[in-house]
């Protein structure tokens, strides 16, 4: 199956250089890249909230190139956190982004109280984030198994369903749920909700081999975006292995 495949940049990577660094992306054979923008809302301040406005100013003049943009959530608050969704939302749509993916806050230190906390906030954001998802033409994919909440892709499934928008979903992010069960299992389970798969190779190891990770996708009919984390020949093997 032909899916496209995409580098994540990592957040040291200036917004000034994101354009130079989706180009070399693209020349190398991949389809475009994740840009991550950091956590959202940022703090308080005029200078916190120009550099986020030129981060949305950058990529919203990227016509093309970006399969992915992530953000975290640096709110427990439903309201707050859509505000600054809409806003890249609004930006994503510009760089034709195929999908949005959003990491809310753990649950304990920092974050939510309780795991009921996180997943009502979960709930919340898909179903405020859905109509603004829909209009832009951009996904909004909650990324799993992380910061010890939504840790089940049964409950995941149910999130979502409750929102009933083809424009909300997951973004699954195979290292951490490989650490929580199968990977397998939640492909099967999330199918058309996952928007997102992303997978890192660190210190020359994949979590899952990328023709197995290839397998899993073809038998639930994903299509992409893969993102990949990485450098070298073995990313590029990988992107040859994926898109098969």
């Amino acid at each position: 199956m032909k899916r496209s495949v995409g580098i994540f940049i990592e957040r040291g990577v200036a917004s000034d250089g994101w354009a130079r660094a989706a180009e070399d992306v693209l020349s190398a054979g991949f389809d475009g890249v994740e840009l991550t923008l950091g956590p959202l809302p940022e703090a308080d301040g005029d200078a916190c909230a120009g550099a986020s406005d030129k981060k949305l100013t950058a990529l919203a003049r990227l016509d093309g190139g970006v399969v992915a943009v992530a953000i975290r959530c640096a709110t427990t608050d439903v309201e707050a956190a859509m505000a600054r969704v809409n806003a890249v939302l609004g930006a994503a749509g510009s760089a034709k982004a195929r999908s949005l993916n959003v990491m809310i806050p753990p649950v304990g230190s920092g974050g939510f109280a309780g795991y009921q906390d996180a997943l009502n906030f979960a709930c919340g954001l898909m179903r405020e984030g859905r109509y603004a998802a829909e209009v832009g033409g951009v996904p909004l994919a909650v990324e799993v198994a992380c910061g010890g909440c939504l840790l089940s892709p049964v409950e995941l499934r149910e999130i979502v369903d409750k929102a009933n928008s083809w424009a909300v979903g997951a973004c699954v992010e195979v290292g951490r749920v490989c650490e929580v069960g199968d990977l397998g299992d939640w492909l099967d389970t999330l199918r058309a909700r996952v928007h997102c798969v992303r997978m890192a190779c660190v210190d020359g190891v994949w979590p899952v081999a990328p023709e197995a990770l290839r397998l899993c996708l073809d038998d639930v009919g994903f299509g992409g975006p893969v993102v990949l984390g990485g450098s070298g020949p073995a990313v590029a093997d990988a992107r040859r292995q994926l898109t098969g």
